[in-house]
């Protein structure tokens, strides 16, 4: 899959960078790399540099991202961070997850610096159809290496700790990481200026709301929809919708949402679906970060104006029939 976004990331972002040094640069890369946050040391290869498990905001049970704190000394970071809040019922989107302190994105970058500037930086929003998946499950050191860029991979809460209601929760998680990345894109040799969006199905469909969503404007550059059609009404959930999924979900919840544990709330999520009643998490239209559909906002000019690639994976969900 990630074959067929690399060359999707290299035709919206033109000529990319030369992966050799400039000359007279012998010396070797580092593993060490100051954000605005703090130090962070990754691994180095002998094609990439990999920066995992950073965190990007700090997270709360159903409340917007807050700011991460800066860190003393150099954290590490060599291992993906924890994965959001999941069953894990569908092993190739993510594994079983009981965490709500998640948002953690990866950096991959080639392993030396561009001869001719910053390089392009591609944000993958992973798929799952918003219940499932993370970041550090697709490998991106061959799309950094043969393609020239600096790869983020970000984390953000899923199912009903993403989407309870119509709060898009997950859409202000991954803006906190976009911000993140235009702050930080120029200390692993990325250009803040040149930022391609990208996901798959439920990716895509994030992809697709930060295209209509006023507050994403100027967060990327482009976007790249694989196998979530920007348009499709029945993938849309409204205000009336999303409260009527939240009080069925609420129904398999003992107690208080708010006092549930998360791994109580994960096993709610998995009854409601066996209940043949299936929540259709994601984006919610008619909100204040989300005031019109993709329809309406298209057909009104009122969307951020970015180029845009859009696209099927050939052999999508055949792993279903395996």
């Amino acid at each position: 899959m990630l074959k067929a976004t690399a060359a999707a990331a290299l035709t919206l972002t033109g000529t990319t960078a030369s992966a050799t040094p400039s000359s007279g640069t012998s010396r070797p890369p580092s593993d060490v790399v100051r954000t605005d946050k703090g130090f962070v040391r990754g691994t180095v290869t002998d094609t990439t540099r990999t920066f995992q498990g950073i965190p990007y905001a700090r997270a709360a049970r159903w409340s917007p991202p807050a700011a991460q704190p800066a860190w003393h000394g150099v954290r590490a970071a060599t291992a993906p961070g924890a994965a959001c809040a999941q069953s894990g019922e569908i092993p190739v989107r993510g594994p079983e997850s009981f965490t709500e302190d998640c948002l953690f994105l990866n950096v991959t970058t080639p392993r030396t610096p561009s001869a001719s500037g910053p390089r392009p930086v591609v944000v993958w929003l992973h798929g799952g159809d918003h219940e499932d998946g993370t970041g550090s499950a697709y490998g991106a050191q061959r799309l950094a290496d043969q393609g020239g860029v600096v790869v983020v991979t970000p984390n953000f809460p899923l199912g009903a700790f993403g989407y309870p209601g119509d709060s898009n929760l997950g859409l202000q998680d991954q803006q906190a990481a976009l911000r993140r990345v235009r702050r930080n894109a120029a200390a692993f040799g990325g250009d803040r200026d040149n930022v391609t969006l990208f996901g798959q199905s439920g990716g895509a469909r994030s992809a697709c709301a930060h295209l209509v969503a006023p507050t994403s404007a100027g967060l990327f550059d482009r976007a790249i929809l694989q196998s979530g059609p920007c348009l499709d009404e029945g993938e849309t959930r409204g205000t009336d919708r999303a409260a009527r999924e939240k009080a069925r979900f609420a129904a398999h919840v003992d107690g208080p949402l708010d006092q549930a544990s998360t791994r109580e709330l994960v096993a709610a999520d998995d009854r409601f679906d066996a209940g043949g009643k299936e929540i259709r998490y994601g984006p919610t239209y008619g909100t204040r970060l989300l005031p019109r559909t993709p329809r309406q906002a298209f057909a009104t000019g009122r969307f951020n104006r970015v180029p845009v690639l859009t696209g099927v994976n050939r052999d999508e969900e055949t792993f279903r029939a395996s």
